[in-house]
């Protein structure tokens, strides 16, 4: 009997000690608001109206609804963004951008209300476009432009600096269009659907027919930069190889750090133009395409120059005629119809007077 009152006396002794700490965990599990599946939750998902299904990471969404200006927190998947994080809020509305860390696929899209309620929908995070090449990275207004990357199927426009232009052709890897009328030069910009904005990290070149710009040529190594020693790199010297060096000299370059200097001396073997000759290497044309030569000229006592062209079609070989350099650096441009595929541009050097000639951004484009 003895036992029996001992038995008692310890289970009291026990509940006694034990109820203050149930208490202490139920009270501590009830407080916890970050809980998802707790019971008081009140699920609230008819406060919002609208919701994006789709969108990019780091993209701005809206959700509009009743009480938005009330939204404690958001988040996507397992990504938190805080009211603090907000772009923009009113009563029916809320902006934020959404996480860069977001998993691409289907999320759950979740709104924190006060007092435990709770707003659900779902969101499919999808990729941004990614431009991988611009080709070519300069052009005329019309000429037609291929820029190449990813997940470019959401992507309905293309601008060119603050120009839009019209998509011709487009798959999930490929846009092509054209470069629109009045398009300045600067940054490609893919924009449209969920996806988001992705601008380019290149700039593009808008030509004009005027050209004179070094970017927007034709014809490679336009202003004679590339090369070593006394070679243009994609130039040939066909005739008196000898006369025609580099040279470095600032008053001597008309734009970048190195032109051509061309020592008429007499030496040549005669007065014709074509005796002293720097070649360029074959540029793609279209035949019956009007094209313009322009480049850069500067004598030590005026003489003359002239361009030509040269094409695989024998006799195709059109001429400029004789055309004036002054002391000052001169400007010279010649318009020609192609008449082959191929075309290369001959500088033809050799006037008949004594003089040292300098030469400097030659380049060829479409009028």
């Amino acid at each position: 009997m003895m036992l029996n009152v001992y038995k008692m006396k310890l289970s009291k002794i026990l509940s006694l000690v034990m109820a203050p700490l149930m208490v202490g965990l139920l009270t501590l599990n009830c407080t916890n608001e970050d809980d998802a599946i707790k019971t008081s939750l009140k699920d609230v998902s008819s406060k919002i109206s609208t919701a994006p299904e789709k969108a990019g990471k780091g993209v701005p969404i809206t959700i509009t609804g009743t009480d938005m200006d009330k939204v404690l927190r958001a988040s996507v998947g397992n990504f938190i963004v805080p009211s603090k994080s907000f772009t923009d809020v009113t009563e029916s509305s809320i902006t934020f951008n959404v996480p860069t860390q977001a998993i691409l696929g289907e999320n759950q899209l979740l709104l924190v209300f006060p007092k435990n309620e709770r707003a659900f929908a779902t969101i499919e995070i999808i990729p941004l476009p990614v431009i991988v090449s611009i080709s070519p990275l300069f052009g005329l207004d019309g000429d037609p432009v291929t820029i190449t990357g990813e997940y470019f199927g959401e992507v309905s426009k293309v601008m060119v600096g603050a120009t839009e232009a019209t998509i011709t052709e487009k798959t999930a890897t490929s846009i092509k269009f054209n470069v629109p009328a009045g398009a300045a030069t600067g940054k490609i910009t893919l924009s449209g659907g969920a996806a988001g904005n992705i601008v380019s990290s290149q700039t593009f070149v808008a030509c004009t027919s005027d050209a004179g710009n070094s970017a927007c040529s034709l014809n490679l190594n336009s202003g004679f930069e590339l090369g070593t020693g006394d070679v243009f790199t994609n130039w040939t010297k066909v005739n008196a190889a000898g006369l025609m060096v580099a040279t470095t000299v600032a008053a001597e370059v008309h734009g970048g750090a190195r032109a051509v200097k061309v020592n008429v001396n007499g030496t040549q073997g005669g007065a014709d133009q074509w005796r002293i000759q720097l070649q360029s290497a074959d540029v793609t044309t279209t035949v019956g395409q009007s094209y313009k030569i322009t480049g850069w000229f500067k004598a030590s006592v005026a003489t003359t120059i002239r361009y030509s062209t040269a094409s695989a079609a024998p006799g195709s070989a059109q001429y400029q005629g004789n055309t004036a350099v002054n002391t000052t650096w001169t400007r010279i441009e010649w318009n020609f119809t192609a008449n082959g595929p191929l075309t290369k541009i001959s500088l033809d050097l050799g006037g008949a007077t004594n003089t040292i000639l300098y030469v400097d951004d030659v380049t060829m484009n479409k009028n």
